[in-house]
């Protein structure tokens, strides 16, 4: 608005200084259309004068308006930030709500898992110990029904060398095992060599 004043002024003057020069004029003519000039000069001056006492109201209104813009801007922010703050906080309680749900969840899984492979593997043992068992009476027959089969094949092929208890004798077969003498209380420890 201050450059509106200044481009107004500067013609004023110079309005003025016509006026000035031609009053000491001695045609009517010329008084009557200064005294005009300076008449409508003035109502310019006071034209002007309202005109910049309105733009100072105005730019007045207008920083209060941009001061109240600004708090309420800078409120409205604050509200905003302490609603993320909040909303962010909640968030972080849940997330960590979910997070020890999922690991209390996970660990009893585990221990249900674990609880089951233990009943399981002890299945398995008990199992396979009863299999052990039936294999071991079932290959104690075996053997039993194999011994059987040789002794009788060798009492075929070997009638004469057969010996039903062959195992408890060291003595060649054929021969009848040398009856050792009994001992009698008074006789004496034979002597070591």
């Amino acid at each position: 608005m201050k450059s509106i004043t200044s481009s107004f002024c500067m013609p004023l003057c110079a309005v003025a200084l016509c006026l000035i020069v031609l009053s000491g004029c001695e045609d009517l003519d010329a008084r009557m259309s200064a005294q005009e000039a300076t008449r409508q000069i003035n109502e310019l001056k006071s034209k002007i004068d309202d005109a910049n006492k309105k733009n100072e109201a105005i730019e007045a209104s207008v920083k209060e308006l941009k001061n109240s813009l600004q708090k309420h801007l800078d409120e409205r922010i604050d509200k905003i930030e302490e609603s993320v703050a909040a909303n962010q906080k909640r968030v972080l309680e849940q997330i960590g709500l979910d997070v020890k749900t999922s690991r209390d969840a996970a660990m009893a899984l585990a221990d249900t898992a674990r609880q089951d492979n233990d009943k399981e593997l002890k299945s398995t043992k008990q199992i396979l110990a009863e299999n052990m068992q039936t294999i071991r009476a079932e290959m104690a027959v075996e053997l039993d029904k194999l011994h059987k089969f040789m002794d009788n094949q060798l009492k075929e092929v070997y009638p004469y060398a057969y010996q039903a208890r062959r195992m408890d004798s060291a003595t060649p077969p054929g021969e009848k095992p040398a009856e050792t003498p009994k001992k009698k209380e008074g006789d004496a420890a034979p002597e070591q060599k």
